[in-house]
């Protein structure tokens, strides 16, 4: 369910009282250079269409380059890859904590390189 991976990749925590939530991949590591991407929108759409997802399966890698991109990035090039999203969401209620830990964990998986 949720395309989630299915064994443990990371470690999430949680500062200023979970309100900024951190997840760090099993494989990441220190680097010189970061690649820092939004999620929303650059990485990621909706399959539904709509603007806000309807849940937490409602996404799509957005287009067929990002995938290549995100491993030569992290690959050839040496580069760390950070990945960062708003999610108001979460805030509202409107989403649950653990779903989009199991989504944000499942996108990376996607994306086939270790992130934060």
């Amino acid at each position: 369910m949720f395309g989630q991976p299915r064994e443990k990749t990371g470690e999430w925590e949680g500062k200023h009282s979970d309100n900024i939530l951190i997840f760090t991949h099993n494989k990441c590591e220190p680097r010189a250079k970061i690649a820092a991407f939004d999620m929303d929108g650059t990485l990621v759409t909706t399959k539904s269409g709509k603007v806000f997802p309807i849940d937490t399966s409602d996404w799509r890698i957005i287009y067929n380059q990002v995938v290549p991109r995100m491993k030569k990035l992290y690959g050839e090039e040496d580069y760390k890859i950070v990945i960062f999203t708003n999610q108001k969401g979460i805030q509202i209620g409107k989403v649950d904590k653990n779903a989009f830990k199991r989504k944000m964990e499942a996108i990376i998986a996607k994306l086939g390189v270790p992130a934060q």
